[in-house]
């Protein structure tokens, strides 16, 4: 791979738009069906716009919203040829559109495997994001062991400091004697 960009300053680094439609909620605390994410600093300065996020909550899309993202977001929900018939007369975006996917939608096969593909990409995605949230949890649980076991570990230090019995702190702490021996002066 060349490597023409070398040496080049930042500043002609190409904006990288990633654009997510889901059919599922992402984010359960807003009822906005559209998000624009940026990179920002602690201080909420933007880092950078060279990585940018859109994402379309298919499910929070209303018909009256007159938006033209909502109309094609809508345009992803269509589950009949009469919903699809509906939205075409909307706007002349629509009718290309709608067009275009009835055209497609003509040969069964294809449409079979578009369906497949899609239906596919549908559960990598909820899999990707439950396989996160479980690495969340995981995370958290082993963060709260830490502190538990740094916290006992602070305890019988303080029992030693204070001279009280190995088989003492042993009940007290759950710390076995070595553990609790290398705490000792």
């Amino acid at each position: 791979m060349q490597d023409n960009f070398r040496g080049e300053d930042y500043t002609k680094l190409k904006s990288t738009i990633s654009l997510i439609v889901t059919d599922f909620p992402i984010f359960k605390d807003t009822a906005d069906y559209n998000e624009h994410i940026l990179f920002r600093r602690k201080n909420g300065k933007i880092f950078t716009n060279a990585q940018q996020f859109y994402i379309i909550d298919l499910t929070k899309i209303k018909a009256e919203i007159a938006a033209p993202i909502c109309l094609w977001g809508r345009l992803f929900k269509v589950e009949t040829e009469a919903e699809l018939k509906m939205l075409m007369e909307e706007s002349d975006e629509m009718k290309e559109a709608g067009e275009k996917l009835l055209e497609l939608s003509a040969d069964e096969e294809e449409a079979r495997e578009i369906a497949r593909i899609r239906k596919t990409s549908q559960w990598a995605l909820k899999h990707m994001l439950h396989a996160t949230e479980e690495r969340g949890r995981e995370e958290e649980r082993a963060r709260a062991e830490v502190e538990k076991a740094e916290l006992l570990i602070e305890n019988a230090k303080k029992m030693v400091k204070d001279n009280l019995p190995v088989e003492m702190i042993k009940r007290y702490t759950g710390l076995s004697e070595g553990e609790i021996k290398q705490l000792l002066p």
